[in-house]
């Protein structure tokens, strides 16, 4: 980590210290009007408007950015087999994130908020959540999916002696992420079947991902200021702070538990199945790995170590892995993706709003397509939290809650995005090592963000999802 990065994460922590110690301060205090503490608030609404408004650009421009720069055309085989495995994993890395999520309300149930105007009408059919998801992910109008997105509503007719409803689709207020997704894969994947002849396109959106990544590392550098009035905020509004502290102390265990789960359990179940080999072995040659994983919060520092693991312990063809474990880790987190998937169910919970069926899907599916193409920024999981909960129709002022925990979680999660590319690296030649003689290999950096791109002050590169964030 260099100093900038110290300089972060420790006024991070300070920003909590002092976000609690007024927090607590003020709610007690009995000289402030409710008028005066709106301008401690100011400075955290205006960091999550920020953040907001990059969302857009970076999620569109990051996706054509990445796939456009896949070399699909001569690797074609290959690097289906890579795309499917990433998406694979981290489709179960979402299951396993939703399913301790269930756990989570199962030991600590929310409480319908007093504030929260809850209305009684028909429930929407199985038929209507899926037709509005797959109306979604293929908008009619890619602009006005900017803005809005489709959903069923049905209204109420009142008649003398019964009520009677009607069903229509209409807009609601809210970008249609899934929409712009896809829109985006499509542009991204046609650059890069076209190869020379969309050249200019794909460097001019390179050059635009820069920019754009370049803006959003700016702002994360008010990270600090952010946290301490969004803390303030959050702790002034608590009424029960005790109950709050153990939610939120459920709700890290909960996730690091998914975390192991997942990379031990699941990964070694997977590992056995295909390859027949005693996993904790693999584990065992990769710890390494993962360790500087964990102290540096990067799966981009341990890219050589891991090749050089795969290459001579392994013995893997140093041809996939050069292309594959660079790969992985600029395509996939399925660390982060296990802890974006808890944290929306949990700020779910926390604000005291029950989420139905289609809501978990549709958190299932946003968190597994954006977890495959989220900027290698520190606090880009946060980012893509507020986009999965917009999707939702849900928009939360509590997310500050999550810097509290964010410096822990985010190691463990970074030591399983590390372990995880190099299982699928690993799955992946097994797959297609009778497949790599027509192989072309590029240079290792050819799939990640170099940090020598876009310097600020020499910070280094971190994942995606973190207060990385990956």
């Amino acid at each position: 980590m260099t100093k900038l990065d110290n300089w972060l994460l420790v006024s991070i922590l300070l920003g909590i210290l002092i976000g609690f110690g007024l927090g607590i301060g003020l709610k007690n205090a009995k000289f402030i009007d409710k008028e005066s503490i709106q301008w401690f608030f100011l400075p955290g609404n205006l960091f999550i408007r920020s953040i907001e408004l990059l969302i857009l650009p970076v999620i569109f421009i990051s996706v054509v950015a990445a796939t456009g720069s896949l070399n699909a055309k001569s690797n074609l085989k290959i690097t289906l087999i890579c795309i499917s495995t990433c998406f694979l994993t981290l489709f179960v890395a979402s299951l396993t994130g939703l399913a301790g999520s269930l756990i989570l309300l199962s030991l600590s149930p929310s409480q319908v908020s007093s504030n929260k105007v809850i209305s009684i009408g028909k429930q929407k059919t199985t038929y209507d959540i899926i037709a509005d998801i797959l109306r979604n992910l293929i908008p009619k109008n890619i602009i006005k999916a900017t803005t809005n997105q489709e959903m069923t509503r049905y209204s109420p007719i009142e008649f003398s002696n019964f009520t009677k409803f009607t069903k229509k689709v209409e807009y609601i207020d809210g970008t249609n992420i899934l929409g712009v997704l896809i829109f985006a894969l499509l542009i991204g994947l046609s650059a890069s079947v076209l190869d020379k002849k969309a050249e200019i396109f794909r460097e001019f959106f390179k050059a635009c991902n820069d920019v754009v990544i370049l803006a959003l590392r700016c702002l994360i550098l008010t990270v600090p200021i952010g946290v301490v009035s969004l803390i303030i905020k959050a702790i002034y509004e608590i009424e029960d702070l005790g109950k709050s502290f153990k939610k939120i102390c459920l709700f890290a265990g909960l996730c690091i538990g998914a975390l192991l789960f997942y990379s031990i359990v699941i990964l070694g179940l997977m590992l056995f199945l295909f390859m027949r080999k005693n996993p904790f072995r693999f584990y065992y040659k990769f710890l390494d790995s993962m360790l500087l994983a964990f102290a540096t919060t990067s799966a981009t520092v341990c890219i050589h170590k891991s090749i050089d693991i795969c290459e001579n312990d392994l013995k893997i063809d140093s041809r996939l892995t050069r292309f594959a474990v660079p790969l992985y880790t600029t395509l996939k987190a399925d660390g982060s993706t296990i802890f974006i998937v808890m944290s929306c169910v949990f700020l779910a919970n926390y604000a005291g709003v029950e989420l139905n069926a289609s809501d978990y899907g549709v958190i299932v599916l946003m968190t597994t397509i954006l977890c495959s193409c989220i900027p290698s920024v520190p606090s880009a999981s946060i980012v893509t939290i507020l986009v999965v909960l917009n999707s939702i129709n849900f928009t939360n002022s509590n997310i500050a809650v999550l810097y509290t925990v964010e410096w822990l979680l985010d190691r463990f999660r970074t030591a399983v995005n590390t372990y995880s590319n190099c299982f699928c690296t690993v799955i992946t030649y097994e797959l297609c090592k009778n497949n790599l003689d027509n192989l072309e290999t590029e240079p290792e950096e050819a799939f990640v963000k170099e940090e020598s791109q876009i310097q600020l002050t020499n910070l280094s590169k971190k994942n995606l999802l973190d207060i990385e964030i990956v």
